[in-house]
């Protein structure tokens, strides 16, 4: 069997699609424990209605408190071999439980991950952004995997939510952990504690959850109203990782955990409320745990493996000292170990555009996507290299969009051979641009950054706040 466990509170909009999509599960040994956290509307009525549908429903309630409080309810009141959790704003895909489940049998896995979109309550559109809620990248290519396997990126393998996860009941009861009871980021301790504690971890790469977006009640829209909690929950996330012996060998993902976190924060906080705590707060959190040390000591390591380690490896530790610099949270003492590493970075940026034939006058060279990725191709090609004198042509993989005012476009059908090279500029599509190309080059030289890198090396270079300008 396997529980369904679904907290909500003030959700009448929205939990009649929720748990009709639990309902139609294919898989049908399910039971569903629908705990209200103190409902004032019409919710806990439209719960009722599917408890005298269907036995497999159950309705808890509890004074208000929080959705971790409510999650914790559920878990002491399931009798499934494996826990699902979901938001009582979401749905599910029909098939989820049985995919799911499968999955976990077969490799006799403690946790198992899929893959979700957004669902946009405006549109009721849902939209799919590759690598946001499940990031294919960092996963192994053989499942089950032992999480230290990704060590340095578990945390940011999936997403610190319980949705889009099934977890085996009794490794959770073994683990001992809980969900905080707090207003905000109640989840991201347990879900990180379970991820760093499972010993055979898998997943599946489909969209199996839908994401409700755009909605005010949306916990998330509300990190200004508590920003000091998310230290609190690092502080215990580092504990318990040190109590456990697990610290050591997952501290880089975790600090790009804090690091992330803190920037989401503070951007949402620029607009509505008073820095000054906040920042405080970070700073206390970062000093008392040493975490300053801890970002020596991984640079430190970085310059020492240089040699056999790709730049992504060198952005990412930029990109979160940098962040740390946006938000007045830099100590001095990082300050050496930041230029060596720019440095480093600088260097490996220049081995790599120096394959590019943009210095190349009358040559011919296609550009196929023209987003993001070109965009900061273009910026930092300009800053380290020099000006492009090629003769540049988008290629679009439908008919051409207008992507630049003044510049040639064609579609990849219309490829020829008077190409000298084509240059594929998306992280996230670069398989589906690769297969196009398969299909329509003949000897023109293709050139293809991404499979060996784990980051989006050239999008980030187009935004705006200052990255172009450290290097």
């Amino acid at each position: 069997m396997v529980s369904i466990i679904v907290p909500f509170y003030n959700s009448e909009k929205y939990i009649e699609q929720c748990l009709f999509s639990v309902q139609v599960q294919t898989y049908k040994d399910i039971e569903i424990l629908c705990i209200s956290d103190g409902s004032e509307d019409g919710s806990e009525d439209i719960v009722r209605k599917f408890t005298e549908r269907d036995s497999r429903f159950r309705l808890l309630r509890q004074s208000r408190a929080n959705a971790g409080q409510a999650r914790n309810t559920g878990i002491k009141h399931a009798a499934g071999e494996y826990l699902c959790f979901l938001d009582s704003d979401d749905f599910l895909s029909p098939d989820m439980i049985e995919k799911m489940l499968n999955k976990c049998e077969e490799k006799k896995c403690d946790v198992c991950f899929c893959d979700a979109d957004d669902y946009h309550n405006e549109s009721g559109r849902s939209i799919y952004s590759k690598n946001r809620y499940l990031n294919q990248y960092y996963m192994p290519n053989v499942c089950p995997f032992h999480p230290s396997e990704i060590s340095d990126v578990l945390f940011q393998a999936s997403t610190s939510v319980p949705w889009g996860k099934l977890f085996r009941t009794a490794f959770i009861e073994e683990n001992k952990i809980e969900f905080h009871s707090i207003p905000r980021n109640n989840d991201i301790y347990f879900v990180n504690m379970q991820i760093a504690l499972a010993q055979q971890i898998t997943y599946i790469a489909e969209v199996l959850v839908h994401h409700r977006v755009g909605i005010t009640s949306n916990l998330q829209n509300g990190h200004y109203e508590t920003p000091l909690l998310y230290s609190y929950v690092m502080k215990d996330l580092y504990r318990e990782l040190q109590d456990r012996n697990s610290y050591t060998i997952y501290e880089r993902s975790f600090l790009r955990l804090a690091v992330a976190g803190n920037k989401h924060i503070f951007k949402r906080m620029l607009s509505h409320g008073e820095l000054d705590d906040f920042i405080k707060s970070c700073k206390q959190m970062y000093l008392e745990l040493n975490l300053f040390d801890a970002f020596i000591r991984i640079g430190k390591s970085l310059i020492e493996r240089s040699d056999r380690l790709n730049l992504d490896m060198f952005l990412d530790y930029v990109l979160d000292l940098n962040s740390l610099k946006q938000m007045d949270l830099y100590d001095a003492s990082l300050e050496g170990i930041f230029s060596q590493t720019i440095n480093i970075l600088r260097e490996k940026y220049v081995e790599v555009l120096q394959q590019l034939p943009f210095n190349r006058s009358g040559e011919k060279v296609g550009i196929y996507g023209a987003g993001k990725h070109t965009q900061g191709l273009f910026a930092i090609y300009k800053k380290l290299i020099g000006t492009i004198d090629a003769m540049i042509i988008y290629i679009t993989s439908e008919n051409p969009l207008g992507y630049k005012e003044g510049m040639r476009e064609i579609s990849y059908t219309a490829i020829d051979d008077s190409f000298d090279a084509i240059i594929v500029s998306s992280y996230i599509y670069n398989d589906e641009m690769l297969d196009n190309l398969s299909k329509v080059c003949g000897r023109t030289r293709m050139i293809s950054f991404y499979p060996q890198y784990k980051e989006d090396i050239f999008a980030i270079f187009c935004e705006k706040d200052g990255i172009l300008d450290i290097l």
